[in-house]
């Protein structure tokens, strides 16, 4: 793992960790299989992921691409 990598995902692990909450933040409800092994944060920081298509089940081929400074959480819309 590089240094650069490792050092930028360590800085986002602490600020998940202090957004984090007990209860999921979302309507509805959550599939078992995704509760039992989820950790929740409060949805405050947006991340940017590129992705090929988008199916039944999930995402196809997401790619990380960092957070977005430049957009409020709470003018995202999932596509």
């Amino acid at each position: 793992m590089c240094v650069r990598f490792a050092s930028w995902r360590t800085a986002l692990q602490r600020e998940l960790d202090g957004l984090a909450v007990e209860a999921p933040p979302v309507a509805g409800e959550v599939p078992r299989g995704v509760a039992e092994s989820a950790s929740w944060v409060s949805p405050k920081l947006v991340g940017d992921v590129t992705y090929r298509e988008r199916t039944s089940s999930g995402l196809r081929h997401p790619v990380w691409r960092g957070l977005r400074f430049d957009r409020s959480a709470a003018e995202i819309e999932m596509p």
